[in-house]
């Protein structure tokens, strides 16, 4: 069973955001974008990022987040640039697929009042 997590995220030109990530082959990653298989009603990722050997922060069971404290280049998210040192990224990845349905609309960083 692959655990979806909800992820915040600062990128390296200030902006603060949450990112679908899952848990798989014992680490967490960040999952950019989902392609939807609609025959089956399930998706995989397109694309992955690998986040647990950065310092991220576990947040405590029950919240709306799973993880924060992670730091990465918009480039590296946006997959605009070649692959960088340091970061693990899958592209197309024959790796965890989940039902469609499970995919959840990601939560505010900002709660509003």
């Amino acid at each position: 069973m692959i655990r979806l997590l909800t992820l915040v995220v600062r990128t390296d030109d200030g902006c603060v955001e949450t990112h679908c990530g899952v848990e798989y082959e014992g680490a967490v990653w960040l999952v950019t974008n989902w392609l939807a298989n609609l025959a089956t009603d399930t998706a995989t990722p397109e694309r992955m990022i690998r986040v647990d050997t950065l310092a991220i922060q576990k947040c405590a069971p029950g919240g709306p987040f799973d993880y924060t404290g992670i730091v990465l280049p918009r480039d590296v998210i946006e997959g605009d640039a070649p692959a960088l040192p340091g970061y693990e990224v899958r592209q197309f990845p024959d790796s965890p697929v989940v039902e469609r349905s499970a995919l959840k609309i990601l939560p505010s960083v900002f709660p509003r009042h």
